[in-house]
Parts: structure tokens; C-alpha cells; sequence
């Protein structure tokens, strides 16, 4: 059985490298063709209206902006991220949006309440957590019964890894296979529910029960 370590590859640097990543207009947005994905996406995460969304690592908000029309009436977006210039220009993505909370601070230090959200997304964020062993436990603790963690990339692994090895803070940030996922996330009261594990993209969903 894989253990929480084995989930992400922590590094001190990782804040100061997508700190740099942002001045330098290098921070990950959509493109054009981008399109069929998104739609995918939100076909696979379904009706968020009305509902309270969690979003560890927002990054630039190239995703924070949809969320936050995807859960309208009633829902709101908690966006997070650790790196001040990343969450600077996912402001301006959002545009002042009312239904998005910000907030600049880690996976590992932050403090939601138990059982406060409908879904947690991690869209691009997985493996940069610095504390993988806290990670699960905390999802589980944020989300209700019946929540759901949704894990998003739209590379496969082997695709992504090479991308994080053109950055020295980011080499060996490695996504695990689904597998590993299932067999961590289940120590956690964790059922996946789906795992897409392909040369092209990842896409995992698991039910908080």
C-alpha cells in the first residue's frame, strides 16, 4: 500500500517558484483550445449550484472564475493559494466577484471548519502540497459526509512530470497513480468513485462517506 508521502514530493520552495512563475507572466491560463476540456469538466463535476466549494491552490484563477459561476444562486467559492502573486492575479480574474472568498495561505495551515464544504477541486495543484501527510486528513475533515473530492489535471502523469522538471523547485513533483490515491484516500473514508489514469489526462473523484 502506498503511504500519504508517496502522494507528493514536499519542497520549502515551491511558494517562491510559483511566486516567480506569476511576475514572469508564466502562470498557467487557458488557452483557446482549452474549451472541449473545460466543458468536460464541468459536465463531470455536475450541478454545483447553490453549493460551498473549496479550491486548494487557485493559482491564477484560470478555474476560480468558472467556479464561481458554475455555483450561482446561493453557492460560494473558498479559493486558496500560498503564493501572494498568484492570488494577485487571480483577483483581477475574478473580477471582484462577491461569491469568492481569497485567502493567501497553505493547504497545511489553513483552518476551515469541519464539514464545511459540498466539494473540495484540485485542479493543477496536486503533487505541490509541502505536507503531503496532512493533506487527506484535511480534505476529509473539510468536507461533509457525502462531499466529494474532485483531482484534476489535464496531462497525464508522465506529461506533467516532464513539465515540473523544466523548473529545478519543481523537479521530481510527481502525481501519483490513481491507485495510490485510492488506497491513501481510503484510509481516510474516502470511496473513489471515478479514476481516469491515461497518457493524456487525470481525473479522479472519491466520496467522502
Amino acid at each position: 500500500m502506498k503511504t500519504e508521502s508517496q502522494l507528493s514530493q514536499p519542497t520549502n520552495a515551491t511558494a517562491a517558484c510559483f511566486d516567480r512563475l506569476a511576475r514572469d507572466g508564466r502562470a498557467l491560463q487557458f488557452k483557446a483550445d482549452d474549451g472541449p476540456r473545460l466543458e468536460r469538466l464541468q459536465s463531470r463535476l455536475g450541478d454545483l449550484r447553490g453549493l460551498r466549494v473549496l479550491e486548494p491552490g487557485c493559482g491564477a484563477g484560470p478555474l476560480t472564475a468558472h467556479l464561481s459561476r458554475w455555483v450561482e444562486p446561493g453557492g460560494a467559492v473558498h479559493a486558496f493559494d500560498p503564493s501572494p502573486a498568484m492570488l494577485q492575479l487571480c483577483r483581477q480574474a475574478i473580477g471582484g466577484r462577491a461569491n469568492v472568498r481569497l485567502t493567501e495561505v497553505s493547504c497545511e495551515d489553513a483552518t476551515w471548519p469541519a464539514g464545511g464544504f459540498d466539494r473540495v477541486i484540485c485542479f493543477r495543484v496536486w503533487p505541490h502540497f509541502t505536507m503531503p501527510a496532512v493533506v487527506p486528513s484535511r480534505f476529509a475533515r473539510w468536507l461533509r459526509p457525502g462531499g466529494r473530492l474532485h483531482i484534476v489535471h489535464w496531462q497525464g502523469r508522465a506529461a506533467l512530470a516532464a513539465v515540473h522538471n523544466t523548473e529545478a523547485a519543481l523537479a521530481g513533483h510527481v502525481l501519483p497513480s490513481a491507485e495510490a490515491f485510492a488506497a491513501v484516500l481510503r484510509d481516510h473514508g474516502f470511496r473513489v468513485v471515478t479514476a481516469i489514469d491515461t497518457a493524456d489526462e487525470f481525473y479522479l473523484e472519491a466520496l467522502r462517506e
